[in-house]
């Protein structure tokens, strides 16, 4: 029981190796069970079906896993992510509206990965960008898909072991309050109305897109807190992660610890 299993999204996905001296909650729920290896599945934007087979695919392996139930009407598409394989590193960039417009900005203006490719497969990659934006602005229908992902994470739940826990992104999966609404909340203590939308609609000015540069979209000390609450959570072998806003600090950093213009 000596290693961790993280599996989720972007709420996941960093821990101390990436950021320095920064610790994320996965630092800190390695450091107080004296864990010796970190497995990390969690990459942005994954969907709850690419999350459930990394899971299904580990969770037999002896440790303590952590399962941060990710957004839960993402989509999950392995045909675009080949095709899209030499654009980016991120196999889930599909499913954020910001990710879809860098791509298209990419492709468009034969920036970084997209300056070789041939004039056929550019549009080939154009018609399927496009193509994404319209099925999420369009087509996709959020309350079916939210309600058969919440189906498959209570069956999660009610077959896991008792080394593993869970926390969600998403809102009304568990009780209480959710990653996305303390994410959230901090963003609204201290960046404008203004730069918060420009950030959730992935908008590029000046070939620039604002970024969260926080470790999983939590400040330090929020990181810190939530890292305590999973090894508390393990401890008193429940399944759940229960989160209360009373729990977490709210922003004392600048605003460019939180949100930040990036090129693209």
């Amino acid at each position: 029981m000596n290693k961790l299993y993280v599996y989720g999204d972007s709420y996941g996905n960093f821990n101390l190796s990436q950021k320095g001296s920064r610790k994320s909650w996965i630092d800190i729920v390695r450091e107080k069970l004296n864990l010796i290896e970190v497995n990390n599945f969690a990459e942005p934007g994954l969907s709850p079906m690419h999350c459930y087979y990394n899971y299904m695919n580990h969770k037999h392996q002896p440790g303590y896993h952590v399962f941060v139930v990710p957004v839960l009407d993402r989509i999950y598409s392995p045909e675009v992510e080949k095709k899209f394989s030499a654009l980016t590193i991120n196999r889930a960039w599909y499913n954020t509206i910001g990710s879809i417009r860098r791509i298209e900005h990419h492709l468009l203006n034969r920036k970084n990965s997209a300056k070789n490719i041939t004039d056929d497969k550019r549009k080939e990659l154009l018609a399927i960008a496009d193509a994404l934006l319209m099925y999420f602005g369009f087509i996709h229908d959020m309350n079916s898909q939210n309600i058969l992902m919440r189906m498959l994470t209570e069956k999660l739940v009610e077959g896991s072991n008792s080394n593993t826990v869970f926390v969600s992104v998403s809102k009304n999966v568990f009780p209480g309050i959710s990653l996305y609404d303390i994410s959230n909340w901090e963003l609204e203590q201290i960046c404008s109305d203004e730069d918060i939308q420009k950030f959730l609609d992935g908008e590029i000015i000046d070939h620039q897109i604002l970024q969260d540069v926080r470790l999983n979209h939590l400040s330090d000390k929020n990181n810190i807190v939530l890292g305590d609450k999973i090894v508390e959570t393990f401890t008193n072998k429940k399944k759940i992660v229960e989160l209360n806003i009373r729990d977490f600090f709210a922003p004392t950093d600048s605003v460019d610890n939180y949100l930040k213009w990036m090129k693209v």
